[in-house]
């Protein structure tokens, strides 16, 4: 966060300059929303409708996609001058609790604490992808809460512990569902991976039974903005879309590798995927396999015997 406010500072941001962060979908969509929103809290309007947007449309559907964060009622105790300052600050927010996230995720992962925790949480917060979509609000709110997730279900898988679990995804879906939705595929794949390392072959029915209801759990919780939202959805012009049936690659693989060196430019608008957190996360990579494998070896044998 300090790092990140340091950098809006040189580049002369407001209060410190004449530049601002509102750019792109930001200006257009996302800050005009949150301004409605923060017209509403002060007022003590309704949150289900508004008269604003063309002849009224449903707001609260609005909100789920464009304004869900929790940090956005802060926004209620902020003047109309400076809610620009707070929207900035809102970012700065996001981005200390991604770094914050993850090193709670790295502590009770890997049960240690010491420097490296400052180290990798860094590479996190300050990604690719978020320097280059800072930009774009509503989808912080979950890459923030992704490392509280994983770290949830690693407590489900290893020590049998739910709490954590449900309500870091029930808040991650609540923030953002369009993102919250890729956090889902996410913890799937991180669950099957986990499975390897902490749950015995006898033990993998009834972890995964509980993975489901925990799961089912988390989403019933947010089902208050969820339900809603879906069956608005189905009123969109866009409802009858359909996958893709053929498997197709947008990008070059030597593209996407040479995305991850260091000093690269990230997309903010179109290009290459945001991939990289920096080189050094490859450049260790082959001293995490060389340490590990042996540790793994006992492991997997262990856990499937």
């Amino acid at each position: 966060m300090v790092l990140f406010g340091v950098c809006l500072i040189l580049e002369e941001v407001h209060p410190f300059g004449t530049r601002q962060i509102l750019v792109t979908d930001f200006w257009h969509q996302y800050y005009p929303f949150l301004r409605l929103l923060h017209e509403k809290l002060q007022n003590g309007e309704s949150l289900l409708y508004t008269w604003q947007s063309g002849m009224g449309s449903n707001f609260f559907v609005m909100m789920a996609y464009y304004a869900a964060s929790p940090l956005n009622l802060f926004t209620l105790f902020v003047p109309d001058s400076m809610l620009r300052d707070a929207v900035t600050l809102e970012v700065m927010l996001k981005l200390g609790f991604a770094g914050l996230f993850f090193a709670m995720f790295l502590k009770g992962t890997f049960r240690r604490n010491d420097f490296s925790l400052c180290l990798f949480f860094v590479m996190y917060a300050l990604c690719s992808y978020i320097l280059g979509y800072y930009w774009n609000i509503i989808w912080l709110n979950t890459v923030a809460l992704l490392p509280l997730v994983i770290l949830g279900l690693v407590y489900l898988v290893r020590d049998g512990k739910y709490r954590l679990y449900v309500f870091a995804l029930a808040l991650a879906l609540f923030s953002n569902y369009y993102i919250g939705l890729f956090v889902c595929i996410f913890a799937v794949i991180a669950y099957l991976c986990l499975c390897v390392f902490y749950v015995p072959l006898k033990s993998l029915p009834v972890r995964t039974l509980a993975m489901i209801c925990t799961s089912l759990l988390g989403g019933g919780l947010a089902a208050v903005l969820l339900l809603p939202t879906y069956f608005a959805l189905q009123l969109t012009y866009s409802v009858n879309n359909v996958f893709p049936t053929a498997v197709t690659f947008y990008e070059n693989w030597r593209m996407l590798f040479a995305n991850l060196i260091s000093y690269q430019g990230p997309t903010s608008k179109e290009g290459l995927p945001n991939l990289a957190c920096g080189v050094l996360s490859l450049v260790l990579m082959g001293p995490f396999c060389a340490r590990q494998r042996f540790a793994y070896e006992k492991r997997s044998l262990g856990s499937w015997s």
